[in-house]
């Protein structure tokens, strides 16, 4: 029945109101909305935001609205509702209205298009001993970046964070509710935030899991902290010296070969099916199976046991799961907007001066993750539209009650992010969660999963500072 989920285009017209059309088969419906370019423009040009609806299963006991964001940012919405409708509980199918969008600049509203080919953002050979390797490296990636601005136009100035909350709140009005429910994931948790600090009255209730740090678009450009995924690497090796059967053991000391093979990828790369995987691209293939958290150890380690023998293709697979990549070499819209969104939220970019400082850095003795750390964050050091002022201080004053949820070993979002936010936010209620991997709800913690069930549907908040453990 899944499978019915379209990715076509929504049929329907664009226009002010939601004229739901059907989409699909499991019930699904879709509408595109006409929001305003610039929310600071009075006559400002307009796009489409496409929005789809499951309806409740039971409309009779029907709470209302849920508003769903997967993440990213980038992440498309739609194509999220295929996971909500397998994994969510099933009171929350039954008793919400589960509404979800593809923020703008993302896949089915008004997407962002930067270059037909995007594997230099990802294969760029940054640690060569060459600085003329070094250097031509980042001039591609430069050239992605400013290709940005010829094929996408102005929307590339307004796919910021605050433009996409009061598309959230447009969405509100279309559907003729006085307040929604929220449930946003990684990137989500922020522009959750966002929503709650600029709608407080709004909010019937609003559910953060996997938080980013508040504290990151105003953080210093030059200052990048990957602790949460090098942690959970040590844990998944030390993981794996445990265990004489893990692929990776190495005679015991998986880290001192993880070490070695990074720094041969430096000189000797893998080829495979045409490709180059250097330490670049490990890295990234390392992170993707990080956020799977101890269940997604045993490939982890398969592929790095792999690529060791000089096989490339597990390390790639992961590596396109995390960027997007398709077989054929096209990538989804969702490394585009991603990047068109970071480089408009984080006001404290890198110069282009400081871009190629950092990368001749990386030739002398990068550590774990330093590598793809400084390429994820090249495009914004030569992105052709100008980074808007970070936002307050979020503390969504007159809001009610908002449940954050922290994974106590996550490697993309540290609790710690979690902890400020909750800080910051004057009605927030933190929820820890004690397992690994990415995001912590609807992931089969039946301690995690009740607690957000039973404040989404009946109002009833954990103790401030509850921690599920990890089983």
């Amino acid at each position: 029945a899944l499978g019915s989920l379209p990715t076509a285009r929504c049929a329907g017209p664009a226009t002010s109101k939601l004229e739901w059309t059907p989409y699909g088969g499991n019930g699904l419906q879709c509408a595109r909305l006409l929001v305003p370019l610039a929310y600071d423009e009075l006559d400002a040009a307009q796009i489409d935001i496409t929005v789809v609806k499951r309806p409740a299963d039971d409309p009779t006991a029907s709470l209302g609205p849920l508003v769903l964001n997967p993440g990213g940012p980038g992440g498309s919405g739609i194509a999220f509702m295929r996971d909500a409708i397998l994994l969510l509980p099933p009171d929350l199918l039954r008793r919400f209205d589960l509404i979800t969008f593809d923020p703008r600049g993302v896949g089915q509203s008004s997407p962002v298009d930067c270059a037909d080919d995007l594997d230099p953002l990802f294969n760029a050979d940054l640690t060569s001993a060459s600085k003329q390797t070094r250097h031509a490296a980042v001039r591609a990636i430069a050239r992605i970046a400013h290709g940005c601005a010829t094929r996408t136009g102005r929307l590339l100035r307004h796919v910021d964070t605050i433009s996409a909350a009061h598309d959230i709140d447009r969405i509100r009005v279309a559907l003729g509710v006085e307040q929604i429910n929220y449930l946003g994931f990684s990137y989500g948790t922020y522009l959750g935030a966002i929503y709650a600090d600029f709608f407080p009255t709004h909010i019937r209730t609003a559910v953060l899991d996997g938080v980013v740090d508040p504290d990151a678009v105003a953080a210093p450009a030059t200052v990048s902290d990957y602790a949460g995924f090098r942690d959970s690497l040590d844990d998944a090796l030390d993981d794996c010296a445990a265990k004489p059967a893990c692929p990776f053991f190495s005679g015991g000391d998986p880290q001192t070969a993880y070490d070695a093979l990074m720094t041969r990828l430096v000189t000797s790369p893998i080829e495979f099916a045409g490709r180059t995987i250097g330490r670049n691209q490990a890295e990234i293939a390392v992170a993707s199976g990080l956020y799977e958290g101890a269940d997604g150890w045993p490939k982890l380690m398969l592929a790095l046991a792999e690529a060791t023998q000089g096989r490339g293709g597990p390390l790639s697979e992961l590596s396109d799961l995390y960027t997007g990549r398709r077989p054929n070499g096209s990538y989804s819209n969702q490394t585009e907007a991603q990047y068109a969104v970071n480089c408009l939220d984080y006001a404290n970019r890198l110069t282009p001066s400081e871009a190629y400082a950092r990368v001749d850095e990386l030739a002398k003795d990068p550590d774990r993750f330093d590598a793809s750390g400084v390429a994820l964050s090249l495009p914004c050091a030569f992105w052709p539209a100008p980074a808007h002022d970070a936002p307050r201080q979020l503390d969504a004053a007159g809001s009610a009650p908002i449940l954050v949820v922290g994974g106590e070993h996550d490697p993309a979002t540290p609790i710690e992010g979690a902890e400020r936010l909750a800080a910051y936010l004057y009605s927030a209620h933190l929820l820890r969660w004690a397992g690994t991997g990415h995001t912590s709800f609807a992931r089969g913690n039946k301690c995690v999963d009740d607690a957000v069930v039973a404040y989404l549907v009946d109002l009833t908040l954990p103790k401030n500072d509850t921690t599920c453990p990890a089983d």
